[in-house]
């Protein structure tokens, strides 16, 4: 479903993501660590079309998102589902009014944004909110919810989008544990339930082990780790770690040393 080859993205001076090459299938659900700076958020932008590659490519459903113009652009993004850390919900309107947005590559805007759909997107969307465990608070304003709950509106607003591959940033970094494992779980029932292809940035390597059938390293934009939880070694994480905190420490002893 997803295969990038020797990817690889530059920003000025900057190597964001180097020669990546991957593989990942439907049914799965994949977890992309490592600190901050290492890539994950370019990776993801490069497979949804945000962010054209410097070299390689990127093919996400069989298409290289790169090459995509217009029409075929869209028709891509629209198979090719979004979660963000800061949800992305219109705060005053409803969770039922959010979740209908997912409708919107086959409704038009207008329609969506009146509530005028058809009955069968009615009913999608209604399925939807109770799938994520919030039929009773469809008619809510998002503004009104939790965190947890605005970003299961989220993940309801994608099952209507109904895409074959679902990516989310960073989903969980501003949510408790309890509303972090239940989107966490839901996000692995896309995958596992509805044989979507799933990618999830995050930073918390503990919820990667438990909830992720693969697990993605990235330090420097470069692979270092692409293997199944339970064959990743403690040393492992313990190397891509400390090498970022030598990092950390190496630009604060530059900085000093510029200031003095």
């Amino acid at each position: 479903m997803i295969r990038t080859e020797r990817l690889s993205k530059e920003f000025g001076r900057h190597s964001a993501l180097r020669d990546v090459s991957v593989k990942m299938a439907a049914g799965e659900i994949v977890g992309l660590v490592g600190p901050s700076g290492a890539g994950k958020s370019t990776l993801l932008r490069t497979l949804n079309g945000f962010v054209e590659p410097s070299d390689g490519r990127a093919l996400v459903c069989g298409r290289d998102a790169a090459t995509l113009r217009g029409a075929a652009l869209r028709a891509h993004r629209a198979e090719v589902g979004m979660i963000f850390q800061a949800f992305n919900l219109v705060r005053r309107l409803t969770a039922r009014e959010n979740a209908a947005a997912g409708a919107a590559g086959r409704v038009s805007t207008r329609r969506t944004v009146l509530g005028l759909l058809p009955a069968a997107e009615r009913a999608r969307t209604d399925a939807a909110l109770d799938r994520v465990g919030l039929g009773e608070w469809a008619e809510q304003r998002a503004d009104t919810l939790s965190g947890g709950q605005q970003q299961r509106v989220a993940i309801a607003r994608t099952l209507v989008q109904a895409p074959r591959v679902v990516l989310a940033d960073e989903p969980v970094a501003s949510l408790d544990p309890g509303s972090s494992e239940r989107v966490l779980g839901l996000l692995r029932s896309l995958a596992h339930d509805d044989s979507r292809t799933v990618v999830v940035s995050l930073h918390q390597v503990e919820y990667a082990r438990e909830f992720c059938d693969r697990i993605i390293a990235l330090e420097k934009g470069r692979v270092v780790i692409d293997a199944a939880p339970s064959l990743i070694e403690e040393s492992a994480w313990e190397r891509l770690y400390d090498s970022a905190r030598a990092d950390v420490d190496e630009a604060k002893a530059d900085l000093t040393g510029a200031v003095s």
